[in-house]
């Protein structure tokens, strides 16, 4: 196998982790999403529980954001 090769093997497995990272990241936002929507039509004079829910679900993203650092980005631009 030639460099070329196994750089473009590289490549191909970096997109392949970086595209579930970015599904994850979807389905996470999308979760939110639908909390949000559940609380507007339930409208419950208390929704500590929801908002706890809401606030861990929040913290995971940001978390989850995290990866998406400059070096991440730079490398699904260029391919």
């Amino acid at each position: 196998m030639t460099s070329c090769e196994q750089s473009k093997k590289i490549k191909d497995k970096k997109k392949k982790v970086q595209a579930a990272q970015l599904a994850d990241l979807h389905a996470l936002i999308e979760h939110l999403s639908e909390m949000n929507k559940k609380l507007e039509k339930a409208c419950p004079l208390d929704w500590s529980k929801e908002k706890k829910e809401i606030e861990a679900k929040k913290a995971e993203l940001h978390k989850k954001i995290d990866i998406w650092d400059s070096e991440h980005l730079a490398g699904l631009v260029d391919n």
